[in-house]
């Protein structure tokens, strides 16, 4: 048992003093801070996430017990370009300072705007259905219009003319 203890106690300082953190701050061009941006460190070789931490409402971070090597220092927010820089511990290790990301450009080569129809309102004790958001052969007549009425189901041609009158008013 004591030839455990032993090496663990000798090497005990060397593992605590290997795991170090790293805090900064994370801002868009307009100083700003950037609430829960994403901050993580990569490895080199392949790109796989090794650490990672999230900015506060204040746009600090901290990310803890990181181990010594070499990392990619990747920074991101949606709208924002990526910010990589490769990075050593513990030489970088305590306070990295500020992070400034800058606004990505979006580039559109055409946009489409398409609407939608609402196609059912409720106005206090009336319904009102809107034709436009019922798909119908261009041939259609009303009683086609009628069938494909979500709410109401087809009982006959009494509630044809019900609608009929409804629809005159």
């Amino acid at each position: 048992m004591l030839r455990f203890l032993i090496p663990f106690f000798i090497l005990f300082p060397f593992i605590i003093q290997a795991q170090t953190s790293l805090s900064g701050k994370v801002y868009d061009e307009s100083a700003k801070p950037l609430p829960y941006a994403t901050v993580a460190l990569l490895k080199p070789s392949d790109s796989t996430l090794l650490f990672f931490g999230i900015t506060n409402e204040q746009g600090n971070f901290e990310i803890k017990r990181i181990t010594k090597g070499t990392y990619i220092l990747q920074v991101a927010f949606i709208g924002f370009q990526t910010y990589y820089e490769s990075i050593a511990f513990p030489e970088k290790a305590g306070d990295y300072g500020v992070v400034v990301l800058k606004a990505k450009a979006l580039n559109l080569s055409e946009a489409e705007v398409l609407g939608e129809y609402i196609p059912i309102t409720v106005k206090k004790d009336t319904i009102e259905y809107n034709a436009a958001a019922f798909k119908t052969k261009p041939d259609a007549v009303a009683e086609d219009l009628l069938r494909n009425c979500l709410v109401w189901r087809w009982t006959g041609p009494e509630i044809l003319r019900q609608w009929v009158r409804m629809l005159k008013m």
